[in-house]
C-alpha cells in the first residue's frame, strides 16, 4: 500500500529492514554487551571497562574478555590491585576485544544500547586512547543497537527501564530466563566488591 505514508509505517519498516539485516546470515551476526565500573565513581571520566562478553550468534559461542580473568593470568590481586595494576588489566580486556572484533569486523554487531561516549563503542575506544591501547575500529554500518531497532518498530515507549533496566525487562515479558543476569547497578557493584 504505498499510497498510505506515515512516519509510524516508514519507521517500522526501517526497524523490519534492520532486523531482516541481522538474521540474512547468523554466521557473521556477533552479540555483544560489556560492564563498567559504576558510572558516579568514574569521577566524571568514562568508566573504567571491566568485561567485554561476545556471543557468536551462528556458533553459539561466547568468548569473554575481563579483568579478572587478566587478574589471574597475571597472578594480580584484583581487589589489592592499584590504579596502574587496573590500567594493565583494563588494557588487556581492551586489546582482546579490539583483536577479536578484527577478525570479525565484517560481521554485524548486534548490542543493547550501546551507542555514545559513556557507554558503548565509543567508550571503549576513548578508554584505549586513555590507556594507550590498540584503536577499536568498527563502522557505524555494522553496529546495530537492538534497542534503538525495537523502538522504531513498537516506538519508543515498547518497555520500561524502571527495576530491572529496560533489557531484562524485555527479557522477562518475553518469558526469557534472566537468572543469574544483573542490571548496570549490580555489574558496577559486583566491580567494587
Amino acid at each position: 500500500m504505498s499510497f498510505i505514508r506515515s512516519r509510524r509505517i516508514n519507521e517500522l519498516n526501517d526497524a523490519c529492514a534492520l532486523l531482516q539485516r541481522i538474521v540474512d546470515d547468523t554466521n557473521r551476526v556477533q552479540i555483544v554487551h560489556y560492564a563498567c565500573e559504576s558510572f558516579q565513581k568514574a569521577s566524571g571520566g568514562i568508566p573504567r571497562i571491566v568485561t567485554i562478553a561476545v556471543r557468536d550468534y551462528g556458533k553459539a559461542q561466547t568468548e569473554t574478555f575481563s579483568m579478572h580473568t587478566e587478574a589471574d593470568i597475571e597472578g594480580i590481586n584484583l581487589f589489592k590491585a592499584d590504579s596502574a595494576q587496573l590500567d594493565i588489566l583494563e588494557k588487556k580486556v581492551i586489546n582482546g576485544f579490539v583483536s577479536y572484533v578484527k577478525a570479525h569486523k565484517d560481521h554485524r554487531w548486534v548490542n543493547w544500547a550501546m551507542r555514545d561516549s559513556h557507554f558503548g563503542f565509543e567508550a571503549i575506544r576513548n578508554r584505549a586512547k586513555a590507556l594507550g591501547a590498540t584503536k577499536l575500529n568498527l563502522d557505524n554500518d555494522k553496529r546495530y543497537d537492538l534497542h534503538h531497532i525495537l523502538g522504531k518498530a513498537y516506538t519508543s515507549k515498547f518497555i520500561s527501564s524502571k527495576g530491572n533496566g529496560a533489557l531484562l525487562n524485555l527479557a522477562g515479558k518475553n518469558c526469557s530466563s534472566i537468572e543469574g543476569a544483573l542490571t548496570g547497578a549490580q555489574e558496577a557493584e559486583a566491580y567494587e566488591n
